[in-house]
């Protein structure tokens, strides 16, 4: 499955996702590198986070 990290304030990282961390971290591989970064913050308006809202007010 592709994953985005980020890995900095202004450096991210898209690849195959190997890994997930206790601590919410992701890592990814691209090319023979592995690279370890959270994933980005949805914005209010982008259709994932808007997702997870009618996900949350369905379960409540």
């Amino acid at each position: 499955m592709l994953a985005t990290i980020e890995i900095g304030t202004c450096v991210s990282v898209q690849g195959d996702l190997v890994g997930r961390l206790p601590d919410g971290r992701l890592s990814v591989m691209v090319g023979d590198r592995i690279f370890t970064g959270r994933a980005p913050n949805p914005t209010e308006d982008s259709p994932t986070s808007m997702r997870r809202e009618d996900e949350m007010r369905s379960v409540a």
